[in-house]
């Protein structure tokens, strides 16, 4: 059932005019619903999306009138970054951009979630299809907001999208033909109360599905899901069932009772992690539609995202690798357990409730020197414990100098922060881009 049926008249503001905020004002605009936005920051009215919204005859609220404005509204569309436990919520009717556009979308979706890799997943189903013929809108919480390309559907034959934890928090009816959830590992325990709630906001991805429809979890994470869609596991091989896992260079897949087995040779990604988002993809890839041929050349291919162990450049014998998107400790780990020793590590950023001995083990194992930059410098220093070499720097530029000096010619610099970035950073893609820079700063030394 489409909730908005019920404010057709009514006052909705779009509370955060980030690029999903924006795209949420211009869809409701254009269905003719009664909506305005509004931001804390009025540096948004210098936005030219925000301008083209005010030529329209939009009604923008930005600054100190915020909470007014949220006071008036009668239904709040919530963008994913703003916290919905602030009290100027409480006793309002909220949802957000992702149920917005659910609300209008006619074509079959795919939607990942997971603490890592979902968006890697998301690009590489999307791949799978299109080498299969399909055509493919990408988005979500990766790239382009759903409620943009909804304007635009009738080009699609269906759409991926990548779901975050704070999406799926504000949704009510959303109910995905195929939900993916590749993992859970604590992440945003600033938000949550702990890691249950936390697991508890990832498994909303099924709250609403039905028995037509298709679950794909982890094998290895046990979760029990309270949905009527079919269950499919990844990281098992089952004869009887459609599953899929990667052993021995080999992704073996059974679906719909063909059994079969492709190289992973040629898969352009590496580690144990990027085999099982393979074998996720692969299942949701086939579910949707997708030819064994269509995932063969998509292996092929494949060359994974900017910042996610993104090879930079090579100084001596040292290679940098830009890894900016690991916001949280687990994608650290993944990322040290995937390369070799005498590593020069650099971390640090905006803490979101970590607790960072989780990588002591491996950080004591693997890395020579520790470069720590950003707010949770010191708490990162105390807790990981490193029996090697910890250093402070103040800029990205400082600490890529510093991680190259420590290694004395030979070994890997990587930034994998286990942070958001947003104490120095715009964006983990603005930090990414600021280390690629410094890595060219060093080189022309």
């Amino acid at each position: 059932m489409n909730f908005l049926k019920d404010f057709k008249n009514k006052n909705i503001v779009v509370a955060g005019l980030g690029k999903s905020g924006i795209a949420a004002v211009n869809l409701l605009f254009a269905k003719g619903f009664n909506v305005s936005g509004c931001d804390i920051n009025r540096d948004i009215l210098n936005n030219q999306e925000v301008i083209n919204l005010i030529n329209k005859d939009v009604k923008i609220i930005a600054g100190e009138k915020f909470n007014e404005a949220i006071e008036k509204a009668e239904l709040v569309i919530l963008s994913p970054g703003i916290d919905q436990r602030d009290s100027i919520y409480k006793n309002k009717i909220i949802t957000g951009e992702l149920e917005l556009a659910w609300s209008f979308v006619n074509k079959p979706v795919v939607a990942v979630t997971g603490t890592n890799g979902k968006s890697t997943v998301t690009e590489l189903i999307s791949e799978i299809l299109e080498k299969s013929g399909k055509k493919v809108f990408k988005g979500g919480n990766l790239g382009t907001p759903l409620s943009e390309a909804v304007l635009n559907q009738d080009i699609y034959d269906l759409m991926v999208i990548e779901v975050s934890s704070f999406q799926l928090d504000t949704i009510i009816n959303f109910a995905p033909d195929i939900a993916v959830l590749l993992n859970t590992t604590p992440d945003h325990l600033d938000r949550y109360e702990d890691f249950n709630d936390y697991v508890k906001s990832k498994l909303k991805i099924f709250k609403n599905q039905d028995k037509s429809q298709v679950a794909i979890l982890n094998y290895s994470e046990n979760h029990k899901i309270k949905s009527n869609a079919k269950p499919v596991f990844f990281n098992i091989y089952d004869e009887k069932k459609d599953s899929a896992i990667v052993e021995k260079n080999c992704l073996k897949i059974n679906f719909k009772g063909k059994s079969f087995s492709i190289n992973t040779n040629k898969f352009g990604l590496t580690g144990k992690h990027n085999l099982e988002n393979l074998s996720a993809s692969a299942l949701a890839a086939f579910y949707a539609g997708a030819s064994e041929k269509g995932l063969k050349k998509a292996m092929e291919s494949f060359k994974g995202l900017p910042h996610r162990m993104e090879f930079v450049d090579k100084i001596e014998n040292i290679n940098f690798i830009d890894d900016s998107k690991a916001t949280n400790p687990d994608s650290v780990y993944q990322a040290l357990k995937g390369l070799d020793s005498n590593i020069s590590l650099i971390m640090g950023g905006r803490d979101k409730g970590y607790d960072y001995k989780y990588l002591s083990d491996i950080v004591n194992k693997k890395v020579t020197s520790i470069v720590l930059i950003g707010e949770a410098k010191e708490k990162i220093k105390k807790e990981i414990n490193f029996n090697g070499k910890t250093f402070f720097e103040n800029s990205m530029e400082k600490a890529v100098e510093r991680a190259f000096k420590n290694l004395d010619g030979k070994g890997t610099v990587i930034l994998s922060p286990a942070c958001s970035s947003f104490d120095m950073f715009k964006s983990y893609s603005h930090r990414g881009e600021c280390f690629k820079n410094s890595v060219e700063n060093l080189k022309r030394q």
